[in-house]
C-alpha cells in the first residue's frame, strides 16, 4: 500500500508543472464532514498523504532488469553491435530494395519477382513438373504448388496430366503468358540494370560472384555449427 501510494504520488507532482504552471503544486487534504467526531478519529488515524515521506529519487545510475539478466559476453557483444555491419540484415534490406523496384515497375501486371521465374523457367523448360519446378527455382514445394494454382487461374501457365502417370502434373507455359513476357522482360532487364548500377562499376562483377558464392553453398552449410559454437562460448557442453 505505501508503495502504492508513492507511486501515485510521484506521477502527481509529475504532473503539477504542467496542470497549474510554475504557481506551485497543491497539497493533498482530506475532506472531512464537519461535527463527526467518529470520521475525524479515523482521519487522524491515518497519515496524510502530505506527511507521507517520500524517498528521493536515486541519480545513480542502476542495471535494468534486463541488463541483469545478461552474460557479461553477450553484454560485450550487444555493446559494440552494429546492424550496418550484419551480412543477414543487409541482405534482407537489398532484398526489400530490389522487391519494392519490381513492384513498383511492374504494379501493372500484377506479377511477383517469383512468378515472373515460374514463367521464364517453364519457358526454358517447358513440361517440368511441380517438384522439378521447386528445384529450380529453390523454393519449398507447398509455396510454389500455391503459386502453380494462381497462375494457372490466371491462365498464364497450363497443367496437364503426365504421360503414363495420371497422378503427376506437367506444367507449360501458355500463350498468354508468353504474351506476358514480352511485356516484361525487356523492362526487367533495365530494372535488373538500375539496381546494379547503384554499385560501383569495379565493383558488380565482384557482388554477383559473391552472392553466387554465398548460395552456391546454401546446402552445405552445417546447421548446428552456429549452435554448437554458442554452447562452447557459453562453456555449456552439447546436449
Amino acid at each position: 500500500m505505501a508503495e502504492r501510494m508513492r507511486q501515485g504520488l510521484a506521477a502527481w507532482l509529475e504532473l503539477c508543472p504542467q496542470l497549474i504552471g510554475s504557481a506551485g503544486c497543491p497539497t493533498y487534504t482530506a475532506h472531512m464532514p464537519k461535527n463527526s467526531v467518529s470520521h475525524s478519529r479515523r482521519a487522524d488515524a491515518t497519515p496524510r498523504m502530505q506527511d507521507v515521506a517520500v524517498p528521493a529519487a536515486s541519480t545513480s545510475p542502476q542495471a535494468t532488469p534486463s541488463d541483469a539478466e545478461l552474460d557479461p559476453h553477450v553484454r560485450e557483444l550487444l555493446s559494440s553491435f552494429d546492424l550496418t555491419g550484419v551480412v543477414s540484415h543487409l541482405l534482407r534490406r537489398a532484398h526489400f530494395l530490389a522487391e519494392d523496384l519490381f513492384a513498383r515497375e511492374f504494379a501493372d501486371e500484377g506479377l511477383t519477382p517469383r512468378q515472373k521465374a515460374v514463367l521464364i523457367t517453364l519457358y526454358q523448360e517447358p513440361g517440368l513438373n511441380q517438384n522439378g519446378l521447386a528445384e529450380r527455382l529453390h523454393m519449398d514445394r507447398n509455396t510454389v504448388a500455391e503459386m502453380v494454382r494462381r497462375l494457372v487461374s490466371a491462365g498464364w501457365i497450363d497443367r496437364r496430366p503426365a504421360p503414363g502417370d495420371q497422378r503427376a502434373y506437367q506444367l507449360f507455359l501458355t500463350a498468354q503468358g508468353a504474351q506476358v513476357l514480352n511485356r516484361v522482360m525487356p523492362r526487367d532487364v533495365e530494372l535488373e540494370k538500375q539496381i546494379i548500377e547503384r554499385l560501383p562499376p569495379e565493383y558488380r562483377a565482384l557482388f554477383l560472384k559473391c552472392l553466387r558464392l554465398l548460395v552456391a553453398t546454401e546446402t552445405q552449410l552445417p546447421r548446428k555449427s552456429v549452435k554448437e559454437a554458442s554452447r562452447k562460448g557459453n562453456g555449456s557442453a552439447p546436449g
